[in-house]
């Protein structure tokens, strides 16, 4: 069911588009193999990517450096505890250069956020995780698929994690990535089997349970990476989730409190987290933070 991480050295951006996706833009530089996570900082800090030409992001280093989203971010202060200690373990065990080429050389970032987002997503999820066999996770509006995979490492090997994203181009890249053994870093010895991740094509707001290979009340917990209007937008979620699951949304501030000159169409909005109940409804978790934020709110 597994296939063990092995130690090839990737020489350039060519060698990660070989399994058949369109040919880059530039070169990336190659980074040290197998996966480090201190190492890659160190690495990441002496290289200059302004000599690799084409690269339409140059990386900051802040968008990998997990240790400071958890100690000096804004979100520092509510990633404290065992599930945020666990989160961070998680997001520290991938390699996210691999999951941020296409960023690198295309320069859409708009496919991830910030390492303390995914930190706080994980650590506030990571509760749905208690009593269930199979912890099984939905990333509505997955990207790359990075918190994914972050999910498998953080639930353990009877985990799953399901991805939805309306870009084609976007599912291809997220399967391709996951299926990189050298997303892992150099301590994996075991690589999650197909069955337990998998990335669909479709409407991030319109779930559709068989299409996803979901049936209804198995799901654990859920992200959802797009903005939501209201609770109303929730409801096709809550059918796939479990009493007791949770979900993580971004919830649009009223359009009072709405700026017209919102940069890439991204709505103010406060990161906000459900619990569904034995009746079926939605109700927020007392107690958590409503994290102002900004995304993406799709059109129909």
């Amino acid at each position: 069911l597994f296939r063990s991480v092995t130690n090839r050295t990737i020489q350039s951006d060519r060698d990660l588009h070989s399994m058949g996706s369109e040919p880059c833009v530039g070169l990336l530089p190659p980074q040290p193999l197998p996966y480090d996570y201190n190492s890659f900082l160190d690495w990441l800090r002496s290289t200059d990517f302004s000599n690799f030409p084409g690269l339409q992001w140059l990386p900051d280093v802040a968008e990998f450096d997990i240790d400071a989203a958890a100690t000096e971010s804004k979100l520092a202060p509510h990633l404290t505890g065992l599930e945020a200690q666990a989160a961070i373990y998680a997001l520290k065990s991938i390699n996210k250069y691999i999951f941020m080429r296409d960023v690198i050389i295309k320069g859409q970032m708009g496919t991830f956020a910030l390492p303390e987002f995914h930190l706080f997503i994980l650590s506030k999820l990571a509760a749905a995780m208690k009593g269930s066999h199979s912890p099984t996770f939905l990333d509505a509006g997955c990207g790359p698929g990075y918190l994914l995979l972050a999910w498998l490492q953080l639930a353990g090997p009877l985990s799953r994690a399901v991805g939805i994203d309306i870009d084609r181009q976007v599912v291809a890249l997220a399967k391709q990535c996951l299926a990189n053994p050298m997303a892992l870093d150099k301590l994996a010895t075991e690589w999650p089997s197909p069955d337990r991740c998998r990335v669909y094509a479709g409407d991030a707001l319109k779930p559709n349970a068989r299409a996803l290979g979901l049936k209804r009340g198995s799901v654990d917990a859920i992200n959802v990476g797009v903005a939501v209007r209201g609770k109303p937008d929730l409801v096709p979620y809550a059918k796939l989730l479990r009493p007791g699951g949770l979900i993580l949304a971004p919830v649009c501030l009223p359009p009072a409190e709405q700026r017209a000159d919102s940069a890439g169409g991204k709505m103010r909005c406060h990161l906000t987290m459900f619990c569904k109940l034995p009746s079926g409804r939605l109700q927020r978790v007392a107690g958590q933070p409503e994290v102002p934020c900004k995304f993406i709110l799709p059109e129909h």
